[in-house]
């Protein structure tokens, strides 16, 4: 029964009707009148005859009791919703979402159609579904091309990247729709295409795995690094656009190679341990886009050395791990990680992740114990890698890793 009571009996009926459309398996819905709400006699009269009037329709039921000789109204109960539908000349939400739906439904394919369905049911409850509110029509138009494109860009590796804008013009002729619509096309992306949307990623990093990035993210290195063929002058990192990571490449051997999540922590691994430009250093950029990988694995393969990768301890930056672990594996590479270990976890300072991790879900991988022990304990606190020192990884052995905490 509905907590709040109404002076007003159009307000009233549709609130009945509101909450039918929202809980249509309900079956006994009721409301009340504010008795002691009236302003007037003549006020409550009114309110009286307008409820009577969707009695003598059929469409509720009033149950009065008698008070002090005068009878008042207890409750008013729905009694039947098409009558009340038709006595408020209101048209029932499933028929207008069916009818703005219709248009989107013609030439679906079937697994859109079952998606269709469900928006249908939340929409007609007032249910925002997949981040799309009730009667979002045009939205969700846009959402299902730009989520087919994504689609295809998943099914076909050597895109080349494209930024936001370019991407979603070409794709609905509207280039700011996709900056809007990140949510939804992601939500409905990991319904429909689940293989394409790894999980525990952020919006952006999602689209960034397809190809898909703000700006093309320049391959930022440090080393001893030749660009076509010619020694680059002593800096701290160089980069190089995404598509020319070819001409990048290596003027000697390195001790190590190492790949960083995070900007900060890369910089300060280049400036304080770097210098004499022993060890080939990456940046990932995060969740590395299409373009960012190739990058990587081009140079980790030129490098022929142990290749360590140091991200956050956290379900992103261990999915991070795995992601370049097995694009790595693939072209003969052993991922190792660098300062991620449960020694450090336990140490975290961070919030607990809303992320949870799969038992078992990093089975074979170099941070298995790791990924089950957050796994296990979902609650264990993160711990960010800005929150360390760099430290050069020791290559040939295994070693116990002591966090040592940032000063200042």
């Amino acid at each position: 029964m509905s907590g709040r009571r109404f002076t007003d009996a159009k307000a009233l009926l549709h609130d009945l009707l509101d909450r039918h459309e929202a809980r249509p398996a309900v079956k006994r819905l009721s409301a009340r009148v504010d008795d002691a709400g009236f302003a007037s006699v003549r006020e409550e009269d009114a309110c009286m005859a307008r409820l009577e009037a969707a009695e003598r329709a059929g469409g509720i039921f009033i149950v009065r009791r008698r008070v002090d000789g005068v009878d008042r109204v207890q409750r008013v109960t729905l009694a039947n919703a098409e009558a009340l539908y038709d006595h408020l000349q209101r048209v029932p939400s499933h028929q207008t979402i069916d009818d703005a739906l219709s248009d989107v439904r013609r030439g679906a394919a079937h697994d859109v159609q079952g998606v269709l369905d469900e928006i249908a049911e939340g929409w007609q409850r007032n249910v925002s579904c997949f981040g799309l509110a009730p009667g979002e029509v045009s939205a969700l138009k846009k959402a299902l091309a730009l989520m087919s494109a994504l689609q295809a860009r998943g099914a076909n590796l050597g895109t080349s990247e494209v930024d936001y804008r370019t991407f979603s013009r070409a794709v609905v002729g509207d280039s700011k729709a996709l900056d809007r619509l990140k949510g939804p096309v992601v939500r409905l992306l990991g319904r429909l295409s689940p293989a394409t949307t790894p999980g525990g990623l952020d919006k952006a990093d999602v689209l960034s795995s397809l190809g898909v990035v703000r700006i093309p993210q320049p391959i930022l290195a440090s080393g001893p690094l030749a660009l076509d063929g010619t020694p680059t002058p002593p800096m701290i990192y160089v980069g190089v656009p995404p598509d020319a990571v070819e001409i990048l490449t290596l003027t000697r051997g390195v001790e190590y190679a190492l790949i960083i999540e995070n900007f900060t922590s890369f910089v300060r691994h280049c400036r304080e341990l770097n210098t004499d430009q022993r060890a080939l250093i990456l940046y990932s950029g995060g969740f590395p886009s299409r373009a960012a990988l190739r990058g990587i694995v081009h140079l980790a393969v030129a490098a022929q050395a142990p290749t360590f990768h140091w991200g956050d301890i956290d379900p992103g930056g261990l999915k991070i791990f795995r992601h370049l672990e097995v694009a790595l594996g693939e072209v003969g590479v052993a991922l190792k990680p660098h300062l991620m270990d449960k020694a450090l976890l336990v140490q975290g300072e961070e919030q607990p992740k809303l992320t949870r991790l799969k038992l078992g879900g990093a089975t074979g991988s170099a941070i298995a114990g790791l990924w089950d022990s957050m796994a296990r304990d979902p609650d264990h606190r993160g711990l960010e890698q800005e929150a360390l020192n760099p430290t050069a990884p020791v290559c040939g052995a295994t070693i116990k890793v002591r966090a040592q905490r940032q000063s200042g």
